[in-house]
């Protein structure tokens, strides 16, 4: 939606939902007008391409309460192999998850950085194993923000922008998070630490930016 305008994409209403997807959808050329679908793994022939619904919302969400949230919005509920993968398991990850979030938040406030930069690597191995794009480039925007901070060598910090460009960049939108971000970084060092920095510290306007990513 965009400006009060609804739109239906005829072929991508087909596309069916699944808490493990095959595929992300994302807007094009900046506006809700217009979406594309993309891969994001290897899918065999004859298989059916799916999304997820909810990708911005579901990541702390448990199986039940995704279920919930799809039959209250979209009217259905969901069978699929996410929803009926080991519930104890899942209980764990999303324990794991929850802490990651209120600690690096306090770590954020507290402004260490270091202790911020770790968890959110676990975070990252966690999302990897998750399929949610969203959640991937959020995670890869602050590391590579909080990199800043750190001063770390420029082979990790190459590293980590080789891995964010392979992996979240077939979308447009998510192209575009990439780009605008690593504008400012060359051999794996900020452009100008300035932008980043304030008093030794990241500027307010990262430390909003990162708050909202986590």
């Amino acid at each position: 939606m965009e400006d009060d305008i609804f739109c239906v994409f005829s072929n991508l209403s087909f596309i069916n939902h699944s808490c493990s997807p095959s595929a992300a959808w994302g807007c094009i050329g900046g506006s809700n007008k217009n979406m594309e679908v993309r891969a994001i793994i290897d899918i065999q022939p004859q298989t059916e391409i799916t999304v997820n619904y909810i990708e911005n919302q579901s990541f702390l969400l448990s199986t039940t309460q995704r279920k919930t949230l799809l039959s209250q919005v979209w009217e259905f509920t969901c069978t699929c192999n996410g929803c009926l993968a080991d519930e104890k398991k899942e209980k764990g990850v999303l324990q794991i998850s929850n802490q990651i979030l209120e600690r690096s938040r306090a770590a954020l406030c507290k402004k260490d950085y270091e202790l911020l930069w770790k968890l959110q690597k676990q975070k990252l191995r966690i999302v990897k194993t998750r399929t949610n794009l969203q959640q991937l480039s959020n995670t890869y925007q602050t590391l590579l923000v909080v990199s800043a901070a750190l001063h770390l060598e420029k082979t990790e910090v190459e590293q980590l922008i080789s891995e964010w460009k392979v992996e979240c960049c077939d979308l447009e939108e998510y192209s575009k998070m990439f780009d605008d971000l690593t504008k400012s970084f060359d051999k794996g060092k900020p452009k100008e630490e300035k932008e980043f920095m304030d008093s030794g510290n990241l500027r307010n306007e990262w430390i909003s930016l990162i708050y909202r990513k986590l």
